[in-house]
């Protein structure tokens, strides 16, 4: 029975060791994961896809049973949830005769012969968002299965922060080698997710009353950084998203420093979210726009270009991935540097379709509810939730006053901050004794 017992104990410290070889190593992914963007688009694909893979194969490999356990059933929702993404990309490349975009139809008549064509109008593209969307899953199942022990969550945000720094540099670098005139266009939702993941884990720093300047100067140096980087990508609209993604974190903080019971906190934070949210739509800049570009400048050159698009577009999309191909038909003039539609969320539109953006839209404002929620249930570990809201917060404002959202580079950094906020979501002295 002895022998028994201890054999067992091996089996489960063997994983320990092996679960923190590949935390180390999946940290040192996201760290480097900025670099991405010094690379090809292609070449950034594939090196995601295979680094995503291999740290689920090993963490899958090395994470002890019990672990393993409490992440399938605090994550078997979000996974199926999330899979709904992937899977319409697929749906787009099927052949599906009368439902596949018209351009296929005018192929066909130009041709003189049949073509069985699909929603989307390159199915390459698509084929690559969808490994781009798989990446993304792979590194929240990693995140999230890391972040089940406290000790390894910790770690998962400093290499979060230490990555917004990175990513401020490189990124700072790749502009100013940029020739005048021909900045390339930035993403600004790393930037956006660091400074809530900065300004949350310093807000819980100062609430232990062990604030140290040592423990305060990594989420600082972060915030610091990404915001410098914003003032050159997007200005005043990327400080608008990152203060709509504060308010998420300070209404955490504030509930939590008030002691307000869950229930009260949630329906204030909702009706105080729904007035902006209407006092926004109905002060939008052009409100005879179409919403999703409602809020764009007004002497935005690429606002005409949007309109046509959109009205374009079919009803189940153009193709995930295929906006960068389709918008030079658009193109007024060859010699333009830069082809790109207003605001991001016009994009999402037209390459997933008007009623996948509204069920898109949909699940992340309930992702939000459910990380508000998780936040104000948890004790010392509640940024790691508020941090994810608000920053998916300022995903979504931002993508309705920027053109760009996102790009290959962001997908460590945005699965890891879903990942860890999944797994602090409910306390494991809830479910299971690690």
């Amino acid at each position: 029975m002895q022998q028994e017992s201890r054999s067992a104990w091996a089996l489960d410290e063997v994983p320990r060791h092996i679960v923190w070889k590949a935390t180390f190593f999946f940290c040192g992914l996201i760290c480097v994961s900025p670099g991405l963007g010094l690379v090809s688009e292609a070449l950034a694909v594939g090196i995601s896809a295979v680094t995503s893979a291999a740290a689920l194969i090993w963490i899958a490999l090395a994470i002890r049973p019990r672990e393993l356990a409490f992440v399938s059933q605090i994550g078997m929702a979000f996974l199926a949830a999330a899979s709904l993404l992937p899977i319409w990309m697929a749906f787009q490349t099927l052949p599906l005769g009368v439902l596949a975009h018209p351009v296929w139809l005018q192929a066909a008549d130009a041709l003189q012969h049949p073509l069985n064509g699909s929603v989307t109008i390159d199915a390459g593209l698509t084929v690559r968002t969808i490994l781009i969307c798989l990446a993304g899953l792979c590194v929240a199942i990693v995140a999230a299965a890391i972040a089940v022990d406290s000790r390894r969550a910790s770690w998962l945000a400093g290499a979060t922060l230490a990555s917004g720094i990175a990513h401020g540099v490189t990124t700072s670098l790749e502009i100013a080698l940029a020739r005048a005139g021909n900045e390339p266009a930035m993403s600004p939702l790393v930037p956006l997710l660091i400074i809530q993941v900065g300004v949350a884990d310093a807000l819980e720093v100062l609430g232990t009353r062990k604030s140290t300047i040592r423990a305060l100067a990594l989420p600082a140096a972060a915030v610091a950084s990404s915001l410098l980087l914003l003032g050159f990508i997007a200005r005043d609209r990327a400080l608008v998203a990152a203060l709509a993604g504060l308010f998420i974190v300070s209404l955490v903080w504030a509930f939590k420093r008030f002691r307000a019971p869950a229930f009260a906190a949630a329906a204030t934070a909702a009706s105080l979210i729904g007035l902006a949210a209407f006092t926004m739509v109905a002060l939008r800049p052009n409100p005879e726009l179409p919403l999703v570009i409602g809020f764009a400048d007004q002497q935005d050159g690429n606002l005409q270009r949007s309109l046509a698009v959109l009205a374009d577009a079919p009803a189940l999309g153009t193709g995930a991935g295929t906006l960068a191909a389709l918008l030079p038909t658009y193109s007024e003039s060859s010699t333009e540097s830069r082809v790109a539609l207003s605001t991001a969320a016009a994009g999402f539109v037209v390459e997933f379709g008007k009623f996948a953006a509204l069920v898109f839209a949909a699940g992340l404002m309930v992702l939000v509810g459910i990380f508000f929620l998780g936040a104000l249930d948890r004790g010392r570990d509640w940024f790691y939730c508020a941090a994810a809201g608000g920053g998916l917060v300022a995903l979504m404002v931002g993508s309705f006053r920027m053109p760009t959202m996102f790009s290959t580079s962001d997908v460590f950094v945005l699965g890891t901050v879903l990942g860890c906020a999944i797994s602090q979501r409910v306390s494991r002295t809830r479910s299971q004794d690690f």
